[in-house]
């Protein structure tokens, strides 16, 4: 079962290792980083996963921090990102 990972810096060592190429020092650790890189892109200083969706296969997820997706859900909450 995949579980997704909600730790606070899960998105760390992918950046630093697209903007940097730095691994982690664990062996475990850069293998499983090495599987996730091909699925990430940085653009400037933001991160996004590609989607493979069957609808819009160029579709790329911005992945964002803790903070950020409390306050897009709030925003949503509170009616602000409405279509019209």
């Amino acid at each position: 079962m995949l579980r997704l990972d909600t730790s606070l810096g899960f998105r760390d060592p992918i950046i630093a290792y697209l903007k940097d190429g730095v691994m982690p020092n664990e062996r475990v650790k850069t293998q499983k980083l090495q599987h996730l890189i091909t699925k990430y892109i940085l653009l400037g200083e933001i991160l996004y996963k590609q989607s493979y969706s069957e609808f819009h296969s160029d579709t790329c997820l911005r992945c964002l921090r803790l903070d950020e997706a409390k306050e897009v859900r709030q925003e949503i909450h509170d009616g602000e990102c409405e279509t019209t």
